[in-house]
C-alpha cells in the first residue's frame, strides 16, 4: 500500500466513493452530490493549505483503495475516510486510515478528531483501531479524538529531560553532596505522597 496526495485525476473516483449509497447513508447530510458540484468543491479546496486529501493505492493491483481527508482547524485536524466500495469487507479500512494518518503526521504535528453518526458502528470501530477514543457523544454524532502524536512528542521531550535530570544530579552531588542528599530525600518523600494520591484515582 502506498499513500500519496490526491490529484485532479482522482476526482472521479473520489466522487464515486462519496455518492455510494452506503456512504450517503452514513453521512450527516444524507444527500446526493452532483459530479459537477463535487469537482468544483475539490478544485477549490485541494489548493488550500488547511485541507489535505490523500489517496491509498494497492501497489500490486495498481488500484485506488480509498481516500482519507484532513481538514486542519487551528492545531487540530478533522479526519474523514471514504473507502472504495469494491474493497469493503476486506479489512482494509483501518490499514488505509492508519497509513494515511502516519503520512499526514510526518508533516503535521496535530491532534486528530472525527465526527461519526452513532449508527455507523463500523466506522467507529475502525477509528478506535487507529488510536481514537470516544470523547463525547449525543444523538447526532460521536466525537472521537486521537492525541497519540502529542503523547509521542511529550515522551521524546521527557527522554531528553531524563538525561538532563541525571546530569543535574551528578553536578549537585559533585558540588554540594550533603545539600543534594537532603534535596533528593525531600523529592522522594513528595513522590511517595503523589503515589499514594494516585491510588485514589484508580479506585
Amino acid at each position: 500500500m502506498i499513500i500519496r496526495e490526491a490529484q485532479s485525476r482522482d476526482f472521479k473516483d473520489m466522487w464515486t466513493w462519496r455518492v455510494d449509497k452506503e456512504t450517503i447513508d452514513n453521512s450527516f447530510t444524507k444527500r446526493h452530490i452532483t459530479k459537477k458540484n463535487h469537482f468544483e468543491w475539490l478544485k477549490k479546496h485541494i489548493r488550500k493549505k488547511n485541507y489535505v486529501f490523500l489517496i491509498a493505492e494497492d501497489k500490486n493491483l495498481k488500484e485506488s483503495l480509498g481516500t482519507v481527508n484532513f481538514k486542519i482547524i487551528g492545531k487540530k485536524a478533522e479526519v474523514s475516510i471514504f473507502l472504495n466500495p469494491k474493497f469493503r469487507g476486506k479489512k482494509l479500512a483501518s490499514k488505509v486510515l492508519k497509513n494515511s494518518i502516519n503520512h499526514f503526521q510526518k508533516k503535521f504535528n496535530f491532534s486528530l478528531f472525527a465526527k461519526i453518526i452513532p449508527d455507523n458502528i463500523k466506522s467507529i470501530k475502525i477509528f478506535k483501531k487507529c488510536g481514537f477514543g470516544i470523547y463525547s457523544e449525543n444523538k447526532n454524532f460521536v466525537y472521537l479524538v486521537n492525541k497519540q502524536i502529542i503523547i509521542d512528542q511529550i515522551e521524546k521531550v521527557r527522554k531528553k529531560n531524563n538525561v538532563n535530570w541525571m546530569n543535574l544530579l551528578r553536578l549537585a552531588f559533585k558540588i554540594a553532596p550533603k545539600e543534594a542528599e537532603q534535596i533528593v530525600t525531600n523529592i522522594d518523600e513528595n513522590d511517595s505522597r503523589i503515589s499514594n494520591l494516585l491510588k485514589y484515582l484508580s479506585k
